[in-house]
Order: structure tokens, then sequence, then C-alpha cells
């Protein structure tokens, strides 16, 4: 179970993610890989099962973006069906009432903006300059919403969000990878 937490800030996103990895018997234990990565310019965040996070970071064949369709059409349609087409080749998608579905939630951070991938792949953007997703999604929220006005570098008003999730899950904890994409996708 997870907490990653996300903002966008002067063109660039940061990102941050909890180490815990847990099951429904809430046995846990802190993972050496991290639950978020960059990759041709996209800075991805993952929650639900480990093998997600390691097809979408080993096997994904990033679509090329082109300068002429909006980031929103590039995520919704492009890195999209990219995702699907690597996930029904690992075998990890499955099928119910005709919908293609996967166990989790995917934030991604693109262009200097932060979208939501869900569990049947529709793409969704906040309105806020943040998002959060996972079991300590909610709290990270809170303290993003909280601090949105402060002085408080990306960075730290990451990690406070991320804080603040470990504090009231049982689920979520450090250590804490953050990480930052840049505009020129860096």
């Amino acid at each position: 179970m997870t907490c990653i937490a996300a903002l966008a800030h002067q063109g660039s996103v940061w990102m941050g993610a909890d180490a815990i990895i847990s099951n429904v018997y809430l046995d846990r234990f802190e993972s050496a890989q991290a639950k978020i990565f960059k990759r041709s310019g996209i800075l991805i965040g993952i929650t639900g099962y480990v093998r997600l996070l390691q097809i979408l970071q080993y096997d994904l064949q990033i679509p090329r973006y082109h300068p002429d369709d909006s980031p929103e059409k590039y995520i919704a349609s492009d890195l999209v069906k990219a995702m699907r087409k690597v996930l029904k080749s690992e075998g990890y998608l499955k099928e119910e009432d005709n919908k293609q579905e996967y166990y989790g939630e995917i934030l991604i951070g693109f262009k200097g903006r932060i979208f939501l991938i869900d569990d049947v792949f529709g793409m969704t953007e906040r309105t806020d300059a943040f998002s959060a997703i996972g079991c300590g999604g909610h709290l990270a929220l809170g303290s993003l919403y909280d601090t949105r006005d402060s002085k408080y570098s990306p960075s730290v008003r990451i990690r406070r969000a991320l804080e603040a999730a470990t504090r009231f899950s049982i689920t979520v904890g450090p250590p804490f990878t953050i990480l930052k994409l840049d505009p020129k996708g860096k």
C-alpha cells in the first residue's frame, strides 16, 4: 500500500513516494525499489502490485511526443495505448464487463502537469497543481492543500505530505524518494 504525492511548480513536476510494501494482512516491509521513476521525459508513480511498476518501468515502450498534440491527448491516447499493450502482453490486464482493468493507479508528470490514470485507463487532471494517490493519498492531499500558499519549497511540501500520510496510515512509511522533472523533461 502506498502514498504517491506530486505537485507542479514553475513548469516542473515534483513527485514523492514512500517505500512500504504491504498486503491485506498488514504485513509490511521497506522496498529497495522506488515506486516512482523517470523515463523519456515522463515522471511516473505507481500504486498497486509491484509487478505493475516493473512492467511499466522496464518494458513500456514510451511513444514519441508530437509537439502538435496537447499533453492531455498524448497521455490519454498515445501513452495509455502503449501501457495497455505492454500490460496485456505481460498478462497483467484482466477483462471484466468488456473493460480491461489493472490493480492500482498511476500518476504521470509531463510538461509541467500532473495526470492520473485510473484502473480502467481513464485519464484525469485535477484543477489543483497537486495530486496524490494510494492508501495515504487523501492524507497527502490535505497536507498539499494546507501548504499551497506557503513559502515551502516543492520538495519540502512533498516530504511533509508523505510524513502526514506516514503519521496517520499504517501502510505508508519512509524512506521517501522524491524526484523532479524539469521543464525540459530531465
